[in-house]
């Protein structure tokens, strides 16, 4: 058994990942018990969670990692498909800070649930062999990340359309305003 498979829109993640993820960041990111069983229909014995990450900060710096804008028809919504197994993703180390694990608001890599993580918490990963967190290295640039400079096509549509209910970005936006925290 891996010790992260992905669900749809997350990773299902095993108490060794969990325990590493508290080690980075003791009480940041939520991991929600499951209970899995096996082909017979039997529990397993080691426990499981839904892992969520709590912080969201975008990294992605777009003209230094190649990526190119997309427009969705027919709404006309500009996108990215962040491909990390295709694109050399290059990321903001300013913007980065000293987080460990995050996810984008907006700009989000389509593989790994969506997750970008460190080069410390990759190289421990490695290290402790906890498999299979779809992690590819990103090159992190000195370049500060703006809005303008990365996410201004979803920022023009946006201001013209406005969001609609079911937008991941505003609804994952309002999750953290809510709980008082527009990032970590």
């Amino acid at each position: 058994m891996p010790d992260v498979f992905p669900m749809p829109g997350c990773n299902a993640v095993n108490q060794r990942f969990k325990d590493l993820v508290e080690e980075f960041e003791p009480g940041v990111h939520q991991f929600i018990p499951i209970e899995l069983r096996n082909e017979a229909g039997d529990p397993l014995t080691e426990n499981h969670y839904v892992f969520n990450c709590m912080v969201s900060v975008d990294t992605v710096l777009v003209k230094e990692s190649g990526l190119q804008w997309e427009i969705d028809e027919p709404s006309g919504q500009s996108f990215l498909d962040i491909l990390t197994f295709e694109h050399d993703m290059v990321l903001s180390r300013p913007a980065i800070g000293g987080r460990h694990l995050w996810q984008g608001l907006y700009l989000q890599p389509i593989s790994s649930g969506g997750v970008f993580c460190s080069d410390a918490f990759q190289k421990e990963l490695k290290k402790r062999k906890i498999r299979f967190l779809d992690q590819k290295h990103c090159a992190e640039g000195e370049v500060v990340w703006t809005p303008v400079d990365n996410i201004q096509p979803i920022l023009d549509w946006e201001a013209e359309h406005g969001l609609h209910e079911g937008h991941r970005s505003w609804k994952r936006a309002q999750i953290l305003k809510e709980r008082g925290r527009l990032e970590l």
